[in-house]
């Protein structure tokens, strides 16, 4: 016979939802999947869990439904369907009547009322600001409840509360549910013939199957990631089209940067990969460029010479925006690390030959002298995580490779590092005649503030 836990088990290998979004979206998705039966027990379930203390609406409606309508109101519904199908009515007329009575819901309507941020400000005055962190709290703590259990919050929903005579107990529901289940035995096995029970399968491993799951979800978000950029790729060149056809090439220089974020997000290139819609559209994208070289690829100068050198450090782009170009390599040659990888940026002046010359140059000082540069940088990152280290979790410091003394070794640091953007500009800081070359590195284990490195010559 098919119990609960048993169904429960079958849905969370079966993927039938392999989402995070709130439980309204996963009811969604289960209703399309399986039987009425089967979502009425997932959902009953769920708001069994929700109230392990005993049924309290009024801070199951505050605290547990965390849903914007309309999917708040979808999901009142269905909890009271599903509560009416196991047989507990009463607590079903309730669901739907009960009112959320969270802070949170009282601001809400309170600028719903007052119809300005700052008549409501005037009418918070009187709140107290322990009670709004009481509220967050237990939002917080119902959202996440083994996080709360973790940290020695109490979870809501789990405190022992009075017994309504106007609902059906915990309890009670619980047994009706468990009735539920065995009455509908017939349902429930043809949700696991339709769907199939991956469960039985030869050498079935649960870890490897969720790590399956986990790969499937990446695909489709990046399914649907890909589709979105399709559609906004497709009114973008749509809106190119219409205003260089009004305004010519002045009129689309931010439509141009749209187009070309998107189209370099998927390095420039058309690909089966990305799927019909997205493919197309890039397609689409590379006429487009095409058509319109002058603006998409502009010339960084109109000068042979400097083309020349900016050539020799590899393929690189050009961007034009308000009297600035800068050109990027995002690969350029002669900067390797056996560390880190580069990429590299110049900005200058449009049109202004000299000033492109006097960043190249500096180019060339940089590269010269680089692999000195390279081993400040090593000792700076270093510098840097072992300055951390004393004040980091150990949970942070575990991925890291130890010697056998438990020292962490400096080659596992270095592992961590990623792509650093070398800079060469005029900062505004410093006077026209003088550049600044400066790379910026995400950190590991300080994320918040990265490195920056200066590559100054210090002799």
């Amino acid at each position: 016979m098919i119990s609960i836990s048993d169904y429960l088990d079958w849905c969370k290998y079966a993927g039938l939802y392999l989402g995070n979004h709130s439980h309204a979206h996963r009811y969604k998705a289960y209703e399309e999947k399986i039987s009425a039966a089967g979502v009425a027990l997932c959902v009953v379930h769920d708001f069994l869990k929700d109230n392990r203390g005993g049924i309290d609406l009024a801070s199951w409606r505050s605290y547990n439904i965390y849903e914007m309508q309309p999917d708040a109101d979808y999901r009142l519904e269905l909890t009271a369907k599903s509560l009416e199908a196991v047989g507990a009515t009463r607590t079903a007329a309730k669901v739907r009547t009960v009112e959320d009575i969270s802070l949170s819901s009282m601001l809400t309507k309170m600028l719903d009322q007052s119809g300005s941020v700052a008549d409501m400000m005037k009418s918070m005055q009187g709140i107290d600001p322990a009670s709004l962190m009481q509220d967050l709290q237990k939002n917080i703590a119902r959202a996440m409840p083994d996080a709360a259990a973790a940290a020695g919050l109490p979870v809501p929903g789990s405190e022992p509360v009075p017994v309504d005579a106007e609902t059906e107990s915990h309890e009670q529901i619980e047994h009706l549910l468990n009735e539920f289940v065995k009455s509908h035995q017939a349902e429930l096995q043809a949700d696991y013939e339709k769907l199939g029970d991956v469960r039985k399968q030869p050498g079935f491993n649960p870890q490897q199957r969720l790590q399956e799951l986990d790969v499937q979800y990446t695909a489709e978000l990046q399914s649907e990631q890909f589709a979105d950029d399709a559609e906004k790729l497709v009114e973008y060149l749509v809106h190119f089209e219409k205003r260089f056809a009004k305004q010519g090439a002045k009129g689309v220089d931010s439509i141009r940067s749209k187009i070309l974020s998107i189209t370099r997000k998927y390095g420039g290139k058309s690909s089966p990969n990305l799927g019909t819609a997205l493919a197309q559209a890039m397609q689409q994208a590379s006429e487009l460029m095409q058509r319109h070289q002058n603006i998409f690829s502009p010339p960084a100068i109109d000068d042979p010479e400097l083309i020349e050198r900016l050539e020799q450090w590899g393929e690189y782009r050009v961007d034009i925006k308000r009297g600035a170009t800068t050109v990027y390599w995002p690969d350029p040659v002669g900067f390797d690390c056996d560390f880190m990888k580069f990429t590299l940026r110049i900005e200058f002046p449009t049109a202004n030959a000299e000033e492109l010359r006097r960043h190249l140059t500096a180019a060339v000082e940089l590269h010269t002298n680089f692999p000195t540069h390279i081993q400040r940088l090593r000792e700076t990152i270093l510098e840097s995580f072992h300055n951390y280290q004393p004040f980091a979790a150990d949970w942070e410091l575990e991925e890291y490779e130890r010697d056998f003394e438990g020292n962490i070794l400096n080659d596992s640091i270095l592992a961590t590092m990623g792509t650093g953007q070398i800079s060469i500009l005029v900062p505004e800081y410093m006077g026209n005649n003088e550049l600044e070359i400066m790379m910026y590195a995400g950190l590991d284990w300080d994320q918040e503030h990265g490195l920056e490195f200066y590559f100054v010559d210090e002799e």
